[in-house]
């Protein structure tokens, strides 16, 4: 995929130094901060998909490592520790339904809120809101919590889209997933989907996303590419995506598409099974 085509907040993300140490003018390093971020925050998968993301950039983009892109990625760990902080206490339904939860975004609104039923017993809250950030410009999010006495403690969050829509249920016979579906700004239309899992104890836990789609790749016949974000289908435990070839403009994959069956794997999905067809295979035949 030509590099032009990331989401701009990607780019931002990408570009700068591997997860190994590195100074920061006193401060923490990226090390460091993503260590106390794992420390403070129940989000693992995302975070260790962010360190994923960061170490292939390193190694797609070496000339592309500098301080200000290392001081980027301990700010956005920094962001996580504070949030996870901020949400370390129990909110009322009047506060979901009415007001942003967090402090990440500025001009925070809510737009949407909403109870979704996990059996007939049980509910998680969320809600999702929209506003601003300095470095990125427009923004949403989203925070998903479950029963807590009297309130709802958050378990899940996220600000990486500019869009996020109400959450569904899905997955297997004896796993229960929350799909939180989000896009991110940019041409590449890039996921910012969060999946989460429950847990024997009755919790929920973030998913890894990156690696399957990795595997995906690999998996995919030469001449074919992913350059945009996948629809998930969680109900069916699946993922579609168009298919480009190399000679392909952005808006016009012409390579067929991909259905890939997927599974959760200890702390993330994987890829079950991969069914491919190619634009010539779907034309019809004389």
């Amino acid at each position: 995929m030509p590099r032009s085509l990331l989401p701009a907040v990607a780019l931002a993300l990408l570009a700068g130094a591997s997860v190994e140490a590195q100074p920061q003018g006193g401060g923490m390093d990226v090390a460091q901060a993503l260590a106390a971020a794992h420390a403070a925050s129940p989000r693992d998968g995302w975070l260790a998909d962010q360190a994923d993301d960061w170490a292939e950039a390193d190694r797609d983009y070496p000339q592309e490592l500098d301080d200000s892109a290392r001081e980027a990625r301990v700010r956005l760990l920094q962001n996580e520790i504070e949030t996870a902080r901020a949400f370390d206490r129990a909110f009322s339904w009047e506060q979901i339904a009415t007001t942003c939860l967090g402090q990440a975004l500025e001009g925070c609104g809510v737009t949407a809120a909403g109870l979704l039923y996990v059996d007939r017993d049980e509910a998680v809250a969320w809600q999702t809101v929209g506003g601003h950030t300095d470095m990125d410009g427009i923004r949403a999010g989203f925070v998903i919590l479950a029963r807590d006495g009297d309130g709802w403690r958050p378990f899940g969050w996220g600000y990486d889209g500019v869009i996020y829509e109400a959450p569904s249920l899905g997955g297997e016979m004896d796993q229960t997933l929350i799909h939180v579906p989000g896009r991110m700004m940019g041409t590449g239309n890039g996921n910012a989907d969060q999946i989460y899992v429950r847990q024997g104890d009755g919790g929920w836990r973030d998913l890894r996303l990156m690696p399957w789609k990795r595997e995906m790749r690999a998996r995919l016949p030469g001449g074919l590419e992913v350059w945009k974000g996948v629809d998930y289908r969680i109900g069916a435990m699946m993922a579609l995506t168009q298919l480009w070839r190399p000679t392909d403009g952005n808006c016009c994959p012409t390579g067929g598409d991909a259905i890939i069956n997927l599974a959760v794997e200890g702390d993330r999905l994987a890829v079950t099974d991969m069914s491919v067809r190619r634009v010539e295979d779907l034309i019809p035949r004389n």
